[in-house]
């Protein structure tokens, strides 16, 4: 069963005759019956028993109930789409797709219609009727927030190209490439380029830093080459001014209620970084601070952008699939 973005209700249909749609194999209701709704609109009377007049109709009837006390649209039944607000809409749309019991559903771009909270709210909605219904579904989304907070494997696509395929976990810990790196993740991975110098340091301008982790094995036969260093955010931190390992000054700040996310250039090289700290620390914007670097938070991607091969317990479990 298919949820479009454009929600696609038919506007001369009621959700209810909406919501059983497919289960009718393309058979609307009635002149008599639609009759039946508008007069239902207009005086607020229920419907009379000539509404489900077979068996059959009977069967759908019930299952159009079930499923709008499942999205609590029950007070909106007998209301026409353009009565409705996006997110009942979208409800409805769902609602639609539900009532069919299909073996899978696919999800294009459900939410990009609604505003932040409203998105935020379904969001969790189709969540818990995920969990609920057990049914597989493929959600397609340019939000990678509504892919990491909603799937339990997440296929990253690129100029038609599958790029990585893993848990939110593996994709945010362990990206196949920079295109990975910079697309999962809010902020982005930092990139910064790095030159090998031991099989456990890395030169960023003048300054060497240490490796540590699953990648220090394969830095032995890369000595002397160009890489791409990549760290999150939560890898920089700030460190004491005696320290002076590495020099920056903030550009930006952005207050996040128990954090900060800072915007940062570093003074030697010019790059700008994000750095997350806590609302301890009282910062101004051009103020000159000095960060650590997390050693086992080192990323590294090859001149192709190409992540150096991860450890086995963060396996790449990519599919072979043909081009397009």
């Amino acid at each position: 069963a298919m949820v479009f973005q454009s929600y696609a209700l038919y506007p001369h249909l009621s959700v209810a005759d909406n919501i059983g749609f497919g289960l009718r194999r393309s058979r609307p209701r009635s002149l008599r019956q639609q009759l039946q709704d508008s007069l239902h609109r207009a005086t607020g009377q229920l419907p009379g028993p000539l509404r489900c007049s077979s068996p059959r109709e009977q069967r759908i009837e019930r299952r159009i109930a079930e499923v709008a006390e499942m999205l609590e649209l029950e007070p909106l039944l007998q209301r026409l789409p353009k009565e409705l607000s996006g997110g009942q809409k979208q409800r409805v749309a769902l609602g639609r797709a539900i009532a069919r019991q299909p073996a899978v559903f696919l999800m294009d771009e459900p939410l990009s219609n609604l505003d932040a909270k409203l998105r935020t709210g379904t969001r969790a909605q189709i969540v818990e009727l995920q969990r609920r219904l057990g049914t597989t579904t493929i959600y397609v989304t340019h939000d990678q927030v509504e892919a990491m907070t909603m799937g339990h494997r997440i296929a990253v696509l690129h100029g038609g190209r599958l790029q990585q395929l893993g848990t939110p976990l593996e994709l945010y810990q362990w990206p196949a490439n920079q295109f990975v790196a910079q697309f999962i993740g809010s902020p982005p991975m930092n990139l910064l380029p790095v030159q090998v110098v031991a099989a456990g340091q890395l030169q960023l301008g003048q300054r060497r830093f240490a490796v540590e982790g699953p990648l220090v094995d394969q830095l032995a036969s890369r000595i002397g080459q160009q890489l791409c260093g990549g760290l999150r955010a939560e890898h920089l931190r700030l460190a004491p001014a005696a320290n002076r390992n590495l020099p920056a000054y903030v550009v930006h700040i952005e207050a996040l209620g128990n954090e900060q996310l800072l915007g940062c250039r570093l003074a030697e090289t010019g790059h700008l970084v994000q750095v997350r700290s806590g609302p301890e620390y009282q910062l101004v914007v051009g103020q000159t601070i000095y960060l650590d670097l997390d050693p086992r938070g080192w990323r590294l991607f090859d001149a192709n952008g190409q992540a150096l091969a991860r450890p086995l317990e963060a396996p790449n479990r990519e599919l072979q699939l043909p081009e397009l």
